[in-house]
């Protein structure tokens, strides 16, 4: 589940829309959500690709999230009331999900119960992705403080622009 990679671009050498680098980024990380899950619900899958799959959205995915929630949260006021409940709530979502794929106690083992909670989780990661992109969708990079560029350029580092 590795995004491809670049060198980070400044913010002040950014091109296009917050918005597309987001819809980008996201793209790239959901395609690596979608091809974990893909190769532990694969017919001939067993224990351990779903296990694995469980460890990477408990990692990968965990950190990428957690960052970007926080960052969010922080560019409220830069980017404007609008959307906060509804990004609120996906983000409770989203957490409520992943929360109950750790805790299932021995989900691997349930193919099933498995493929219903990480079916739940991607749609939830969806909705979570489109209230973050509806929240920016309005801004130039220029229309940013210089702070919430840096942060939303930083969620962006690493995946390569396409």
């Amino acid at each position: 589940m590795t995004a491809a990679f670049s060198v980070a671009t400044s913010p002040s050498r950014l091109h296009g829309r917050p918005m597309d680098r987001l819809e980008r980024t996201h793209r790239a990380w959901l395609e690596g959500l979608r091809t974990a899950v893909a190769r532990a619900e694969a017919r001939d899958s067993g224990v351990w690709p779903r296990w694995n799959a469980i460890r990477d959205l408990d990692t990968f995915f965990r950190d990428q999230f957690d960052r970007e929630r926080k960052v969010m949260d922080g560019l409220g006021p830069s980017i404007g009331s609008d959307g906060v409940n509804q990004r609120w709530a996906a983000g409770e979502l989203v957490a409520a999900l992943r929360w109950q794929l750790r805790h299932a106690p021995a989900l691997c083992h349930r193919a099933d119960e498995f493929s219903t909670i990480t079916g739940k989780l991607l749609r939830a990661v969806e909705y979570w992705f489109a209230a973050v992109e509806d929240a920016v969708r309005p801004f130039e990079w220029d229309d940013l403080s210089a702070r919430a560029r840096e942060e939303i350029a930083s969620l962006c580092a690493g995946v390569a622009e396409r």
